[in-house]
């Protein structure tokens, strides 16, 4: 129970030090590999991760939690044909298994057969409606296909955005600071995953780097479960660093809103560990996509996306 709580309290270090101290579980069990594996796995381990999830496959063959957390880690890893044969295997078991097709479908992302990633995305959408990271995923894979026109992915996008509104619980009145004394700095806040070694990161540094402090006051509100080099290079430039990878939508919209934040600014659309869905509260006045999906969220909370004539096309 106290590993439990540990790792759900986001404490994994000493989830992992108090199982070393003294196994929560048997051993010889596959619940002792499987939550050793989601603490490597919370931990971006993903090798360690995998040793676990395989042996606890191993020790319960049949159980599609285990194969979940075995091919998300196989497809994290880019071990793609030996997700799909995970998948496959979930499927055996569960014909209707919705996870199970969105994970196959992921799989054949990586492979770039677009064709089978869609009609696998469809098919989880089907059987769950509801699964939002399906629905995001499918929604980031049609960026992919030429012969899917702006129009069809605008209505799949405002698909999703409907879903997201009908769950959330949107603000109507803010507590920004500008509104009270005008030579006070915009307060924005960044939302991303992607605060570390990726592209949005790299492009992200040689703007906040060169930002007029006196004017704009920087909010980072970090997605991701582990920083690296490039995160530190990063902070500097932010006022506040948020992480926020345990809050639920919910709270992290409660935060945002507590934190006086003028403007928005979404980082990542419907791309890796997106946030996407806490834009449905507008928490802030004013909400921005930039820089790390060019095609629309879907979400009218959205007021504005920012881009060149090079990413999109006056035309688009």
């Amino acid at each position: 129970d106290l590993c439990v709580a540990l790792a759900q309290s986001g404490r994994f270090d000493e989830a992992q030090s108090t199982m070393d101290e003294g196994p929560a579980f048997d051993e010889s069990t596959a619940t002792y590999h499987f939550f050793k594996g989601n603490l490597f796995h919370a931990k971006e381990q993903l090798t360690e991760a995998n040793a676990c999830f395989e042996r606890a496959a191993e020790l319960s063959p049949n159980d599609t939690a285990v194969l979940w957390n075995l091919c998300t880690v196989q497809n994290q890893r880019r071990n793609v044909f030996a997700a799909i044969a995970t998948a496959q295997r979930m499927l055996q078991l569960e014909p209707n298994h919705a996870p199970a097709h969105a994970l196959l479908a992921l799989s054949h992302q990586w492979t770039g057969r677009y064709d089978l990633s869609i009609e696998y995305y469809r098919r989880a959408l089907e059987l769950d409606p509801n699964d939002l990271n399906a629905h995001r995923n499918y929604l980031f894979t049609l960026t992919y296909v030429p012969d899917f026109s702006p129009k069809e992915y605008l209505r799949e996008a405002r698909c999703f955005g409907a879903k997201v509104s009908a769950r959330a619980k949107p603000y109507t009145s803010w507590l920004t600071s500008v509104r009270e004394c005008s030579s006070l700095p915009l307060r924005v806040g960044f939302v991303s995953a992607d605060l570390n070694f990726h592209p949005v990161g790299l492009f992200l540094l040689n703007v906040v780097s060169v930002l007029d402090t006196s004017k704009i006051t920087c909010v980072a509100y970090s997605n991701c479960a582990v920083d690296d080099a490039y995160t530190d290079a990063l902070r500097p430039y932010f006022a506040e660093w948020n992480s926020v990878t345990m809050l639920s939508d919910s709270a992290l919209a409660e935060k945002i809103h507590c934190d006086r934040i003028d403007i928005l600014v979404d980082l990542s659309g419907h791309s890796g560990q997106s946030r996407m869905s806490v834009f449905a509260w507008r928490a802030a006045p004013v909400q921005v996509s930039w820089l790390g999906y060019w095609a629309s969220t879907g979400l009218e909370e959205i007021d504005y996306i920012i881009v060149d004539n090079i990413s999109v096309p006056a035309e688009e």
